[in-house]
C-alpha cells in the first residue's frame, strides 16, 4: 500500500485516491485507516490526516505548517483521480462539507455518511440533485471504489494495438469512453505507451532525448484519469 501524507508527492503513475473526510482535529474515528486495507495495495493514496501534525501551528494568521497543509489538500483533491468523502457520525466535519460542497458535480466523488451526522438531510437532498448514491458504511464505500477503479475488458487487444501497430496514446480519456475502460487500465496503456516510446527511442539511438511520455494534467478531464502526451 503507497499512502502519501502531506508534504509529500505522489508518484503519479497509479489511481491517485484522495481521502476526503471527517478528521476534527483528531477527535474523528481512523476511518482511513480501516477503508485502506480494504483496497487494493496497487493503489495510492492521498491521505490529509498526517502522523506529524503540529497542534501548535495556528489557522489566524496561517502559520507556514498550516499552509502547507491547505495548500497540500487543495493540489491533491484537483490532482486525485477519485474522492471518497466519509462522514463521520460524531462530527460536525466542517472542512469536509466544504470539500464535498466544492466537488460534488466533479464527478470524482463517492459519499458515504452513516446515519446520526447532523447535516445528512442536506447530503442526501444535494447527492439526490446530483444523481449520485449516498453509502452508508465503510465496507460500501470501499465496494463502490473498487467498482470505479475496476479494469475493464479490452486491455489486452489495446496493448496490442499500441504496441504493434506503434499507435500514441492521445487522450487516454477518450479510450475510457469509448471503451468502457476503468482507470487501472488507462494507467497500464499509459506503460505500454512509455515501452513503446522508449523502444523507438533505443531503436533510433535518442534515448536521451525524450525517452519517456509527458503527463500533462492542465487540460485533462480529471474524472478520467490522466493525460499521456509526448
Amino acid at each position: 500500500m503507497t499512502e502519501i501524507q502531506a508534504p509529500n508527492r505522489p508518484t503519479g503513475r497509479r489511481p491517485a485516491v484522495f481521502l476526503a473526510g471527517s478528521i476534527e482535529m483528531n477527535e474523528a474515528s481512523q476511518w482511513q485507516r480501516a477503508l485502506m486495507r480494504m483496497l487494493p495495495d496497487e493503489w495510492e493514496f492521498l491521505n490529509p490526516r498526517r502522523d506529524d501534525w503540529d497542534e501548535t501551528w495556528v489557522q489566524d494568521p496561517p502559520s507556514d505548517g498550516f499552509r502547507e497543509q491547505v495548500r497540500w489538500e487543495i493540489e491533491m483533491l484537483e490532482y486525485a483521480d477519485v474522492i471518497p468523502i466519509y462522514f463521520d457520525p460524531h462530527t460536525k466535519s466542517s472542512i469536509t462539507l466544504l470539500e464535498f460542497g466544492k466537488y460534488v458535480g466533479s464527478g470524482k466523488v463517492i459519499v458515504c455518511s452513516p446515519p446520526g451526522f447532523w447535516r445528512r438531510g442536506n447530503l442526501i437532498v444535494e447527492c439526490e440533485v446530483e444523481g449520485i448514491p449516498l453509502l452508508e458504511t465503510l465496507p460500501e464505500l470501499a465496494d463502490a471504489l473498487k467498482e470505479r477503479l475496476a479494469p475493464g475488458p479490452e486491455l489486452n487487444t489495446i496493448e496490442k494495438m499500441l504496441l504493434n501497430e506503434g499507435k500514441r496514446i492521445s487522450a487516454v480519456a477518450s479510450v475510457r469512453r469509448r471503451l468502457g475502460l476503468g482507470v487501472l487500465d488507462a494507467y497500464r496503456l499509459a506503460e505500454a505507451h512509455e515501452k513503446l516510446t522508449t523502444r523507438r527511442s533505443v531503436e533510433a539511438g535518442a534515448l536521451d532525448t525524450h525517452p519517456h511520455p509527458v503527463w500533462k494534467d492542465d487540460d485533462w478531464p480529471s474524472r478520467y484519469g490522466r493525460r499521456v502526451v509526448e
